[in-house]
């Protein structure tokens, strides 16, 4: 209680702007202070004689339950510095780190504990900051062109940049953080990386010994050569004791201080334009014959003319801010883009790159220029190339898309657009899967993401409908695009091949067509050879036997011979006849159309009504009736030859009967035609569709060529459907019939 303070402790509590609990043995709050009370909204008396997790949101509450556990596991947090959830009265709560310590035995005995929570608050946005700042740092040093490093007070490498591992690039196996100066350059030395410190170890020790020297001790920039590059190094000691350095590239200016008769050859050979700004009087001082013939002066009229006379694209103080920027950093490039007029007043686009350049007590500034008018032109040709581009890819009849590697879409053409129905701005930021009607969602992307660096390209084919029921075809062809080995793009190419896939469905058609033509053209062969000549063999050999009969003056079977040649004759004119009915509908072009399966069971009775009505027989449809998109004169011919097959093979009690049923399923239409008759055995279930095969040979008994299957398998086949016999019906034949639905 907070009675059980006195004095300054009693102060102390009340004035704290630290939130500060007094928790008793069995983990209930005893006290808590006002500053606690008005950060967490609790009033004092909803709060004094609670337990600790009205204040803490402590995980596994079901597990951690006794006063003890509670107090244990507060303990350890505090211990290990973790932070603790912490709950508000209006619900909210906040991350924080918790001090426990115990209070000195009180009156009645007890020990309590003080609690004081840490708002994190600002502790975590501080770290938030500082590792802003810590990425901004490393952003600055590694867009810095030259070489840059801090070595601390021990003289160990403390930050450094890629220019700076760069320039020192032989020393790279020590060139590493809390690595001493000192054996960095001792490493580069004997790697050769300075190739002024000699060959000779007398030599080699005096640079060394030099170097550090001014290491420690910086005075001035210091020109150093490593290798092909010559540094502008400067290095300034902080009062901390560290060492900030920069190694600024000035090999071209280094190069332009040699001997000036070599200096006036070599800038005079360069294709370049070069010229030299005196800082103090703001003329140029040279120009080589590159920058002479550019601009159209001679030396003399150029060296009275300073940089505002041939710039006409820029204003004067913009000028002289260049000048300062280049000046402010010694050794570095700066550059610009102007517009630069010749003695006859024409201008060129062109960029300046300035580097200031200090010798003794002479300041100048040296300006490499380089002329842009074909780089603009270039510029101009590829803006137009890339507009026209652009137009090509907007109007291709082809459909282009870019997107996320989750298929959102950044870009689509307009054919893209208009195919699948929608405007354009409307599809840009949704997925491409949204719109893709026929393409199953978990196959495509199971597709996108096999994709790899080594196999990026993804085909398929996108197969739907439109609105207006059409079926359609895209071939699609999906590149992802990778960097770093990361996906970061597909590019997709669609053709609609609608038109394709029709035509090879209409080659695929006429080439099983022709294959059946071909099977039938065998078939027919065998049925010359050997159906159409039984009976010409019958009439010769009763014709061969009349004669031979007549030479020898018999005649007492001549009328028998006359009349097997007459039943041969009969039944090659059958044949024929049949061969030439199988022939018409066979190969007859089958023309589509809807109907419902009654109407052609109709017809079909109508037709052969001669035949039922002289059998007495039963001819009905089972079941309901079911629509049919097929070609209806060969449909019906088809039903005519079961359902007279059904009566004209019927010997038994009773009448004919004739059962027809149909029915869908997903993509097919199933006809059954069941009837009562003699049956067929199972073993010729397959020969019973060629053409004059007949299971019965007295045709007095059963009459027929044996055409009549034949022909209904051949109209099912033109329908790319299956005609089969039901081989476990006993009760008579039954034939099914499929056609498939989606034709």
């Amino acid at each position: 209680m907070k009675s059980s303070f006195s004095g300054l402790g009693d102060s102390l509590f009340d004035i704290s702007p630290s939130m500060i609990f007094i928790i008793e043995d069995n983990a209930v709050i005893a006290s808590a202070n006002p500053f606690a009370l008005k950060e967490l909204g609790f009033q004092k008396k909803s709060l004094v004689g609670k337990e600790l997790t009205v204040l803490f949101d402590i995980p596994d509450a079901e597990e951690i339950k006794s006063a003890t556990e509670i107090l244990n596991w507060l303990v350890s947090q505090y211990k290990a510095n973790n932070f603790v959830e912490v709950k508000m009265n209006d619900g909210r709560s906040f991350r924080s780190r918790v001090s426990i310590g115990e209070l000195s035995e009180c009156a009645d005995g007890c020990f309590r504990r003080i609690i004081c929570i840490h708002d994190s608050g600002e502790l975590d946005s501080a770290i938030t900051e500082q590792g802003r700042y810590k990425h901004l740092l490393d952003t600055a040093l590694g867009a810095i062109p030259d070489g840059f490093a801090v070595y601390d007070e021990d003289d160990r490498l403390q930050i450094f940049n890629k220019a700076y591992a760069e320039v020192y690039s032989r020393s790279e196996p020590v060139l590493k953080l809390g690595e001493k100066f000192e054996n960095i350059l001792r490493y580069g030395l004997n790697a050769g990386q300075y190739l002024e410190a000699g060959n000779t170890k007398e030599s080699r020790d005096a640079w060394l010994k030099d170097r550090l020297k001014m290491h420690n001790n910086p005075t001035g920039p210091v020109i150093q050569n490593v290798g092909d590059r010559w540094l502008r190094v400067e290095e300034r000691k902080l009062e901390d004791g560290r060492i900030v350095g920069i190694r600024a590239d000035i090999t071209q200016l280094v190069e332009a201080k040699t001997a000036a008769e070599m200096l006036g050859n070599v800038l005079d050979e360069m294709a370049a334009p070069v010229v030299f700004i005196n800082l103090e009087t703001m003329k140029f001082e040279y120009a080589n014959k590159a920058a002479l013939n550019k601009l159209l002066y001679t030396i003399e009229e150029f060296v009275n003319l300073g940089p505002n006379d041939i710039n006409t694209s820029l204003s004067r103080d913009a000028i002289d801010e260049y000048i300062q920027r280049a000046v402010d950093n010694p050794g570095t490039v700066v550059s610009l883009r102007s517009l630069h007029r010749r003695k006859d007043g024409s201008t060129y686009p062109c960029v300046v790159s300035t580097v200031f350049e200090r010798s003794g007590h002479s300041k100048r500034l040296i300006s490499f220029i380089r002329d842009e008018t074909e780089e603009a032109r270039m510029r101009d040709e590829l803006e137009v190339q890339r507009a026209e581009l652009e137009t090509v890819v907007y109007n291709l009849p082809c459909f282009i898309t870019h997107s996320k590697p989750d298929t959102t879409l950044l870009f689509a053409n307009e054919e893209y657009a208009r195919f699948y129905g929608h405007e354009l701005g409307q599809m840009i930021g949704k997925k491409f899967v949204d719109f893709d009607q026929g393409t199953n969602r978990s196959e495509l992307y199971n597709g996108i993401n096999a994709l790899t660096v080594e196999s990026p390209v993804f085909t398929r084919e996108e197969q739907g409908k439109h609105e207006d029921g059409g079926r359609y075809t895209i071939l699609w062809t999906n590149r992802m695009l990778f960097k770093g080995g990361s996906p970061y793009a597909i590019v997709s190419v669609g053709r609609d091949i609608t038109e394709i896939k029709k035509t090879e469905l209409k080659i695929e058609k006429q080439a099983h067509q022709l294959e059946l033509r071909n099977k039938a053209l065998e078939q027919f062969a065998g049925i010359v050879s050997h159906d159409l000549r039984s009976p010409l063999r019958h009439i010769r050999m009763f014709g061969e036997m009349l004669i031979e009969d007549y030479e020898h003056d018999k005649f007492d079977n001549l009328s028998q011979y006359i009349g097997k040649m007459r039943e041969g004759v009969l039944r090659m004119e059958r044949l024929i006849a049949s061969l030439l009915e199988f022939s018409q509908v066979a190969y007859k072009q089958v023309k589509r159309s809807s109907f419902l399966l009654s109407a052609a069971v109709d017809e079909a009775c109508e037709n052969l009504a001669d035949s039922i009505t002289e059998r007495n027989a039963l001819v009905c449809i089972d079941g309901g009736d079911v629509d049919l998109h097929l070609d209806y004169v060969l449909f019906v011919r088809l039903l005519e030859n079961l359902i007279d097959n059904g009566i004209k093979y019927f010997d038994g009690e009773g009448v004919p009967e004739i059962h027809i049923e149909g029915a869908h399923n997903i993509d097919s239409a199933i006809i059954t035609v069941t009837d009562n008759g003699i049956g067929i055995p199972a073993e010729h279930s397959e020969r019973i569709f060629n053409v004059f095969q007949r299971l019965h040979v007295d045709e007095t008994v059963y009459k027929g060529t044996g055409i009549g299957l034949a022909l209904a398998k051949r109209i099912i086949e033109g329908h790319n459907g299956v005609i089969v016999l039901d081989q476990e019906f006993v009760n008579g034949t039954k034939f099914v019939i499929s056609f498939p639905t989606n034709i």
